[in-house]
C-alpha cells in the first residue's frame, strides 16, 4: 500500500508531492531534524552557492581537478564500451539516447567522480541548497547518440519526479556544442510559472511550444562548453531536456552525480538502503562525507563545521 501510495503521489503536482513528503519527514522527524539542523549552519563559498531563484549553477574547466580527471575516466569508459554501442546502434530498437556505461559496481573509492561527488566545499553548498544533508545516490556516465526522430521522453521539457529538490552534477567529458544536444533548462522561478500556468504533473513531458507559449520568446541555459564544464542542477524544480543529438553531431557523453533528500520518493523507508556506495566509506572520509555516501545518523553528531573544517 505504502510502495503505491508513494508511486501515486510522485507524479502528481507540486502540493500533493510537498504534503507527502512533509508527512514522511513527521515519521522520520529524529534523523529528518538533525539533517537540517547541520544543514543551517552551511556557509558555502559563494562561487560554489546555488541560487534559489536560478536552480542551478555552472562552473568553468579547471574549477574541480578531480572534473578533468572524471572526464578522462569517462572517455577511456567509452573506448572500452564502443563496440557494445555499435551493436546498439544497429538494433534500431534499442534506446540511443542516456546510455548508461557506468554500473556502480566499478566505482571505487579513488574513483574521480566520487570524488568530485564527495569535495568538502561542494558538499557544503549541496547541503546549504538543499536545506538537508543529502544522500548520494547515484553516479554514471551517460552516452548519448543521434536520434532519427521528434524528441520524446527526457528529451522534451520535464521536471524530474525524484524528489521535491534535488541536486545533480552534470560534468561535460567531451566538447559539447548545440548540435550535441546539450543540457538545456530554463531556471527555478520561469519553470515555476510554467509549473503553475500548465497545471504541471510530474510525469508530463512538455513540447518547446507548450513552454514558449507561456514565458513568450526566452532563451534556455544551454550547458555547453570543453571537458570539465559541470554545472549544479536542481532538476526537480528546473525544467530541462537534452540528449536531442543532432544528425552528424558527435554524440553526447556526460556524467552525473545525483543527490536526493532521505525523504526522496525513489528511496526505501529506510533511506539507508538507497545509499548506493556506502560500502567505500573509509577513514579518508570526513563524518559529513560518510554521512553522505552512507545514510547514516550516526555520522551527524559533530556537525558540518568540524567535519569540513
Amino acid at each position: 500500500m505504502a510502495a503505491r501510495l508513494t508511486k501515486f503521489v510522485r507524479g502528481r503536482g507540486e502540493r500533493w508531492r510537498h504534503v507527502y513528503v512533509l508527512g514522511r519527514g513527521a515519521l522520520n522527524a529524529p534523523g529528518h531534524l538533525a539533517r537540517w539542523r547541520i544543514a543551517r549552519t552551511a556557509r558555502p563559498l559563494p562561487q560554489f552557492e546555488v541560487p534559489w531563484s536560478d536552480g542551478y549553477r555552472s562552473f568553468a574547466p579547471g574549477t574541480f581537478p578531480e572534473a578533468e580527471e572524471g572526464a578522462h575516466a569517462a572517455v577511456a569508459l567509452l573506448a572500452k564500451t564502443e563496440q557494445a554501442l555499435q551493436e546498439r546502434r544497429k538494433a534500431r530498437t534499442s534506446k540511443q539516447f542516456l546510455v548508461n556505461l557506468l554500473a556502480p559496481a566499478e566505482v571505487t573509492a579513488d574513483h574521480p567522480l566520487l570524488r568530485l561527488a564527495l569535495r568538502p566545499d561542494l558538499l557544503e553548498a549541496v547541503i546549504a541548497y538543499m536545506g538537508t544533508v543529502p544522500i548520494l545516490r547515484s553516479i554514471q556516465v551517460f552516452y548519448s547518440g543521434v536520434v532519427d526522430r521528434e524528441p520524446v521522453a527526457s528529451q522534451l521539457y520535464h521536471c524530474d519526479a525524484d524528489d521535491v529538490r534535488q541536486l545533480k552534477i552534470f560534468l561535460l567529458c567531451r566538447e559539447v556544442e548545440r548540435a550535441n544536444g546539450p543540457l538545456t533548462m530554463l531556471d527555478a522561478s520561469r519553470s515555476e510559472r510554467v509549473r503553475q500556468a500548465t497545471n504541471y504533473q510530474y510525469n508530463d513531458r512538455l513540447t518547446d511550444e507548450a513552454v514558449a507559449n507561456v514565458l513568450g520568446p526566452h532563451q534556455p541555459f544551454e550547458l555547453v562548453g570543453a571537458p570539465g564544464t559541470s554545472c549544479l542542477v536542481d532538476t526537480s524544480r528546473c525544467f530541462h531536456f537534452g540528449s536531442r543529438v543532432e544528425p552528424g553531431a558527435a554524440p553526447r557523453l556526460v556524467a552525473m552525480v545525483q543527490y536526493l533528500s532521505p525523504l526522496a520518493f525513489v528511496l526505501p523507508g529506510n533511506a539507508r538502503r538507497g545509499a548506493a556506495f556506502a560500502h567505500l566509506a573509509g577513514a579518508q572520509h570526513r563524518d559529513i562525507q560518510r554521512a553522505v555516501v552512507t545514510g547514516e545518523h550516526r555520522y551527524l553528531r559533530h556537525g558540518l563545521r568540524e567535519a569540513t573544517a
